[in-house]
């Protein structure tokens, strides 16, 4: 209008600027508007807050009075103190919902690991169940060699036979490391790992039978911590690969230690090991959401021999 000073280029160029905003505002936003309307009602107040209040300051002062081009300061001022409630209202829930969604992918996390460990758990049981098979399948065979040694007076041979057979009968026992049989499960599944990487492993396990910790838990945290201390000991050598493992109940208190060689010194960040490496690093964060939701604690460090972690349930 300024520069034609002719309503009907006015009008037309007002009518093309709608029509291409509400092309533009179908194809771009409407599929995000609709997934929006989705949220609760609270979530649509905080960001309906911003141009509701602007609505309303605008009709009132340019139908009822002439603040609003005035040049007075309280426009901006009050225009900035809103916008500024707004973005602190709007901080406030983004942040809850975002902490609401790290615990959902957290507990996510945390149930993938306990199914992966739990087909761990079952594939060696298998293992140990077709070994059972082979020695009761091959029994007979067993006691007839004895036999045909024993008639021809060949003792030693017997005896050299039957300690063969007592010694592969005792592979195919599962490892009882502690009463508690989650733990037994849980470090009787890292069993071949271990041996299969020549991984020197001590362990001084004094738990009862029943614990205060879930198993869901308690897979979370010791799965976590012996995959990582595996992970970093296969860096090294055969001869300095080493982890040590120390659980007890103190004072009603589960006290884990656990500490492992490393190659590479790891770095801290908010006093979690951090990692660059694709696919790592969820570990510790595991273990610490436990240790934090039981309303325990847990603390890793590093000296110049172990990388250690500790954790109080």
């Amino acid at each position: 209008m300024t520069l034609t000073s002719q309503e009907w280029i006015y009008y037309s160029v007002r009518i093309c600027v709608t029509i291409i905003v509400f092309i533009l505002l179908v194809h771009y936003v409407s599929d995000i508007t609709a997934q929006l309307l989705q949220k609760p009602a609270r979530s649509l107040a905080i960001l309906g807050f911003m141009p509701f209040v602007y609505y309303i300051f605008d009709y009132m002062t340019s139908k009822y009075t002439l603040l609003l081009y005035s040049g007075s300061k309280v426009v901006g001022e009050f225009l900035g103190f809103v916008l500024c409630i707004t973005y602190l209202m709007f901080l406030f829930l983004y942040f809850k919902e975002y902490e609401a969604n790290k615990e959902a992918e957290q507990r996510n996390q945390i149930m993938e690991m306990k199914r992966i460990q739990s087909e761990k758990e079952l594939d060696a049981i298998r293992r140990s169940e077709h070994a059972v098979s082979i020695l009761r399948h091959d029994m007979r065979h067993f006691l007839l060699s004895i036999s045909s040694y024993i008639e021809n007076n060949d003792n030693e041979k017997a005896l050299e036979y039957i300690n063969e057979v007592i010694h592969t009968s005792d592979k195919t026992v599962t490892q009882r490391y502690c009463k508690n049989e989650i733990i037994n499960l849980i470090l009787s599944s890292h069993e071949s790992e271990l041996e299969h990487n020549y991984i020197h492993f001590e362990y001084s396990i004094q738990l009862p039978e029943t614990l205060a910790v879930s198993d869901v838990d308690m897979t979370a945290i010791l799965s976590n911590a012996l995959e990582n201390a595996i992970h970093a000991v296969l860096k090294l050598p055969e001869a300095r690969r080493e982890i040590k493992l120390d659980m007890r109940l103190n004072e009603e208190k589960l006290l884990i230690l656990l500490k492992n060689t490393y190659a590479d010194k790891p770095e801290f960040m908010n006093g979690l090991p951090y990692t660059s490496e694709a696919g790592h690093g969820f570990g510790t964060k595991s273990i610490w959401y436990v240790a934090e939701k039981l309303n325990g604690s847990c603390q890793f460090s590093v000296t110049d021999t172990y990388f250690i972690l500790r954790v109080i349930l």
